[in-house]
């Protein structure tokens, strides 16, 4: 985002001038849904000052996973326990918080226990199809919001409809449906009956981070055969990388092959025409073995995880 700030800076600028008339909606847009979200959070009961810190550091995290998915295209960024909540903990400690501030932060855990599901990477993908098809800015964005709205009232609905038409805990296991619920109240029940005392190392942590991510960028920057990313580096500890690093790990060593021996020519021209299509092949099988499991009421290979 540093690198990044006067294209920042401009946009805004031209938002304001009103020189842009898609900047504008997004900085509109930006600021009714930023002042729903503080009043939401403080009709909760959270401070405004607490509100005002969760949802900077939440909005820093949106946008710099946004820019890695962007910059980098990664097919997972997880970040489990990084967000918001446990990073002021992490900085002013469970007891540096009002007791109401950190029920409300757990409360928001549903959206910050991780990152491989954040919507904006793929509206930020969705504007970019949108922008080379010649499709106006408004009528996309107005598309993606109804999908959004219509996606979520059906999963709700699918969810109960299927708990209560096969039972709960007779046919749906596994840590997505009986823990991943309640790792928020067990950590707030933690905090509030015997609070741990101020750690000064997860601080510590993240300054290292930060300024060992500054340094692989400055190498990237400086050095042209530097083979290391810093987007590498962040989502290096993800859980989803436990069975991705293989796959990708083949598809640089197939990249760096063609490259060295056809060229970049080769590689968009054949290359990458061959990698889309794998993409595309594993996604319809894999929803075609889902329809038919479903169809059929039995339990298919599952693709991904």
């Amino acid at each position: 985002m540093w690198v990044a700030r006067k294209s920042f800076w401009q946009a805004l600028l031209r938002a304001v001038r009103g020189l842009d008339k898609n900047e504008q909606l997004g900085l509109v847009m930006f600021v009714v849904g930023l002042t729903f979200l503080l009043a939401f959070a403080r009709a909760m009961g959270m401070s405004f000052t607490t509100g005002t810190m969760f949802f900077a550091i939440f909005l820093l995290l949106l946008v710099s996973i946004t820019r890695i998915r962007a910059e980098l295209g990664p097919p997972a960024h997880d970040l489990h326990w990084a967000g918001p909540d446990e990073v002021l903990i992490a900085v002013f400690g469970p007891q540096g918080l009002p007791k109401r501030d950190l029920v409300v932060a757990k409360l928001f855990f549903w959206f910050n226990r991780a990152y491989r599901s954040l919507p904006c990477p793929h509206y930020l993908e969705g504007l970019k199809i949108a922008k080379d098809q010649k499709f106006t800015f408004v009528k996309t964005t107005g598309i993606m919001i109804l999908s959004s709205v219509v996606a979520i009232v059906a999963a709700m609905l699918v969810h109960v409809y299927a708990f209560y038409a096969y039972g709960i805990t007779a046919k749906f296991v596994g840590p997505a449906i009986t823990a991943f619920g309640g790792e928020p109240f067990w950590r707030l029940q933690g905090l509030l009956a015997s609070p741990p005392p101020p750690n000064p190392y997860p601080v510590r942590a993240m300054i290292a981070g930060t300024l060992f991510t500054l340094a692989l960028m400055w190498l990237r920057a400086s050095v042209t055969w530097f083979p290391l990313h810093p987007v590498g580096y962040a989502i290096s500890t993800s859980w989803s990388m436990n069975v991705l690093w293989m796959p990708l790990f083949i598809a640089y060593l197939g990249k760096m092959g063609i490259m060295r021996v056809g060229g970049y020519r080769a590689f968009r021209e054949t290359a990458l025409p061959f990698g889309v299509g794998l993409v595309l092949g594993e996604w319809t099988v894999g929803n075609l073995w889902l329809i038919y499991g479903v169809a059929r009421g039995i339990q298919t290979y599952a693709f991904w995880v």
